[in-house]
């Protein structure tokens, strides 16, 4: 039996800045928060665990 790998891919910029651009982002105004797979992987405090 073969083992499925699905790999995500981020199209973010890195950095302090932009992480805190993100954070705040995401708490203003979520329903304008463009990365859906973010969205769907990390919270407002960081990676989601489940």
């Amino acid at each position: 039996m073969s083992k499925n790998t699905l790999i995500f891919v981020y199209n973010a910029d890195s950095g302090l800045i932009n992480e805190m651009k993100d954070y705040v982002h995401k708490i203003v105004s979520p329903s304008t928060y463009e990365c859906n797979l973010c969205a769907i992987t990390y919270g407002n405090t960081g990676i989601k665990n489940e």
